[in-house]
């Protein structure tokens, strides 16, 4: 009966198997060439300069892996190891901002040691009025 009873003692202090998330993707990628605008041989000199003083303004770039919701008292308890859970899963798309812009998403990708998304999809066409509000 003792023998019997073993395995399920054994079973029964078994850690639980924990999901582990897929290691992101590690890629060999070299700079896109870029085609040249329609319509710039007709531009101006003064227009080609002033295209040239825009394409040389920065801009803030973000991806997000996702978001969440806490209370004070809960941020106020973090320590070096504490787990916040966000609202997406792992292997799921991440967007890509521009000026607080969702513009894209994509995946996750190593590169050199590097993090880097891939962008997978543009959701729309932005304007140059939306990055300007």
């Amino acid at each position: 009966m003792m023998q019997m009873m073993m395995p399920m003692y054994m079973a029964a202090q078994q850690p639980p198997v924990q999901h582990v998330p897929p290691e992101p993707k590690v890629i060999n990628t070299k700079q896109p060439t870029m085609p040249q605008l329609a319509g710039l041989d007709e531009l101006g000199e003064e227009q080609a300069q002033n295209l040239d003083l825009i394409m040389g303004v920065p801009l803030e770039v973000t991806v997000e892996i996702g978001r969440t919701r806490k209370k004070v008292q809960d941020i106020l308890s973090f320590a070096k190891g504490s787990l916040v859970i966000l609202d997406k899963l792992a292997g799921d798309q991440v967007d890509l901002f521009v000026n607080g812009k969702c513009i894209a998403r994509g995946e996750v990708v190593v590169i050199d040691d590097n993090f880097g998304i891939r962008i997978g999809e543009i959701l729309r066409k932005p304007e140059l009025e939306d990055f300007t509000k």
